[in-house]
């Protein structure tokens, strides 16, 4: 019988800075090896949506933001197809 495929494990501990016109998002890195990342953002906490996929870094700038709105992100990790549950939901109120 085939091996299962172990599961891919979510980024953890991670955090949002504002800048003026844009946020900063930087998270800790799955506990699976070889692994991209995808970014989801939207205006609440139950509709957001993809922004970026198959990041290999640990950090991404989004530049589409509106000055005083708030935002919330997660991240999900990726890999061979399969992706991870999300991370926490942070929000963040870009400048």
């Amino acid at each position: 019988s085939p091996t299962p495929t172990p599961a891919v494990y979510s980024p953890t501990t991670w955090a949002a800075r504002v800048s003026t016109g844009y946020i900063t998002l930087t998270w800790k890195a799955s506990i699976t090896a070889g692994v991209t990342y995808n970014v989801y953002r939207g205006l609440s906490s139950t509709t957001l949506s993809l922004v970026s996929s198959g990041i290999s870094a640990l950090t991404y700038k989004d530049l589409a933001v509106k000055s005083r709105t708030k935002y919330y992100y997660y991240v999900t990790a990726s890999k061979n197809g399969m992706q991870s549950s999300p991370s926490n939901t942070v929000n963040v109120s870009a400048k």
